[in-house]
Parts: C-alpha cells; sequence; structure tokens
C-alpha cells in the first residue's frame, strides 16, 4: 500500500494458490481418476480514499485466472482451457451503528 496524498491510499496485490479439483466424472474414459490440484492466479490493484472519519470510497479492479475441466473428443476428462474472471468494484462500506459497538 502507498499513501498517495492524505486520505488517499493506492494498493495492489498478487496471489497464486492452490485449489483441490475432485475426480473425474464416472461417464468420462479416465472416471474417478483423481485430478491434479488447480493453480489459480489473482491481481487487484485500487484506490482507497478517506473523506471524512466515517465516509470511505473503495474502487479497484481484478483478474482471476483458473483452469476449466472439461470432457475432451477422447471422452477424457481434463484441462481444456482457462476460466477469466475480470472486473471492477466500487464501493462505500458502511460505518458501523454507535448503538451495537
Amino acid at each position: 500500500m502507498l499513501t498517495a496524498m492524505d486520505g488517499i491510499v493506492l494498493y495492489a496485490a498478487t496471489t497464486r494458490g492452490l485449489e483441490e479439483s475432485g475426480t473425474a466424472p464416472s461417464f468420462a474414459a479416465n472416471a474417478n481418476l483423481s485430478l491434479p490440484a488447480l493453480r489459480t492466479r489473482q491481481v487487484e490493484a485500487g484506490v482507497r480514499w478517506t473523506l471524512t472519519k466515517d465516509v470511505k470510497l473503495i474502487a479497484g479492479l481484478f483478474d482471476v485466472r483458473r483452469p476449466y475441466f472439461e470432457l475432451d473428443a477422447d471422452n477424457v476428462f481434463r484441462v481444456l482451457g482457462e476460466v477469466k474472471h475480470r472486473g471492477r468494484r466500487f464501493r462505500s462500506p458502511p460505518s458501523p451503528c454507535q448503538a451495537l459497538t
């Protein structure tokens, strides 16, 4: 994180991980075979702007990628591509209710 100016913070992060991918379905040529772990990747960057003590705005971009498993022409369940989720987010987190804190 980098403080650009009073009340404005820039951030960026990248993450790599492994996820369990399960087994091939029973109707595949490689039925019930344990599949390799999925390598995932996420990149995110954005800005947090503190307008007042109780009002903050957050805007960011993200890119998440992971392998895509499906049956191929030989009926083998395997990685056939990559799923990509890209987008942007904008939010203003609410302040806690004083009666509850």
